[in-house]
């Protein structure tokens, strides 16, 4: 008795899983519909979906017409090239913005380099004075072997010459002299040129460099005049603040016109930002005159004063010299 019992329980638990089973493992037999619009704009409902409806986007519904999914429209060429572009618009914009980064770091470094490297701009004078002297010396080394050759030439076309005269026939040997020579003066001239141009670069390249040496140095003098050391160690510096607006435009004209009237030097360099003349040597002395921007306060600009001396025992006496003190308190009269 007890395991017939035991035997119809057992029946029962074995269909009980295997319906179990089923119910959890075969697929959800509830029919889908769609919902899509027709070509007459409005909705319909069907338990399929046409072929052609798959491009157009529809949603997927359940027995209780609850969405349970949305198929968007598929996009158009036109949705996709500018899509596609946008990406790259995108792209474009961060790699740009990287580089920018990259170049603002690198910047920095040059920066810090620049201001170990030169203690003054008359260090900066110097460094290309050399520059272009050692690219000098070359120059005359081939002008004088341009001289050299062109002496073998003209004894070369004497001889050819006193041939001919003589009604003999020039020898191929002598030819080719005469055109090697030749053909060695024109690379050395055009080799001169190649460095006349070479000599052109470096000068730009150095004008690059006063005015960013120029321009660090400002920022430079305004922290020590923050800091109210500025006249401590400079003493014929003068800082003034000028809103960037006509009447900043007006102060620098009028002390542009007091800096050149009072400059005998050549200038270095002469822009809307910067006068910055050759140093001065011997009694000698030269201003210059440099604008920036107030970084902590837009639309404000400084404009930095500087007076200089030779650097000698004259020129430091110069500068502590009443006619100089008094040229400078004229310059911050300037209205």
């Amino acid at each position: 008795m007890n395991c017939k019992i035991f035997g119809i329980y057992k029946a029962f638990f074995m269909l009980t899983l295997f319906f179990s089973n089923t119910v959890c493992t075969d697929p959800v037999q509830a029919k889908q519909l769609y919902r899509f619009k027709d070509k007459d704009g409005r909705a319909v409902i069907r338990d399929f979906l046409p072929p052609h409806q798959a491009q157009a986007g529809y949603e997927v519904l359940n027995e209780s017409f609850q969405v349970i999914k949305t198929v968007p429209p598929a996009k158009t060429p036109e949705e996709l090239a500018e899509e596609a572009r946008k990406i790259d618009e995108a792209r474009l914009k961060k790699e740009q913005e990287v580089q920018r980064q990259e170049e603002q770091k690198q910047q920095q470094i040059n920066d810090q380099m620049m201001m170990l490297h030169y203690s003054s701009y008359q260090d900066i004078l110097r460094n290309r004075q050399s520059d272009l002297g050692a690219v000098d010396v070359l120059i005359n080394v081939n002008i004088n072997t341009i001289k050299k050759y062109e002496k073998e030439l003209a004894n070369y076309q004497s001889q050819a010459a006193r041939l001919e005269r003589q009604g003999k026939e020039v020898s191929n040997s002598l030819n080719d002299k005469i055109k090697k020579t030749q053909t060695k003066i024109i690379d050395l001239e055009k080799d001169n040129q190649g460095k006349a141009l070479k000599k052109q670069v470096i000068v730009k390249d150095y004008v690059k460099r006063l005015i960013r040496f120029k321009r660090l140095r400002a920022y430079q003098l305004i922290k020590l005049a923050e800091d109210d050391k500025l006249t401590l160690k400079y003493p014929n510096a003068r800082i003034r603040s000028c809103r960037v607006n006509d009447s900043c435009e007006a102060f620098w004209s009028k002390a542009t016109d007091f800096v050149k009237a009072e400059n005998k030097l050549d200038y270095e360099v002469e822009n809307q930002n910067l006068l910055l003349t050759q140093y001065p040597k011997a009694d000698d002395f030269t201003i210059s005159l440099t604008q920036v921007a107030d970084n902590s306060e837009p639309g404000t600009s400084w404009v930095i004063f500087e007076l200089f001396c030779a650097s000698s025992v004259t020129g430091t006496r110069m500068c502590q010299s009443k006619p100089v003190k008094e040229l400078v308190k004229r310059y911050e009269n300037i209205q």
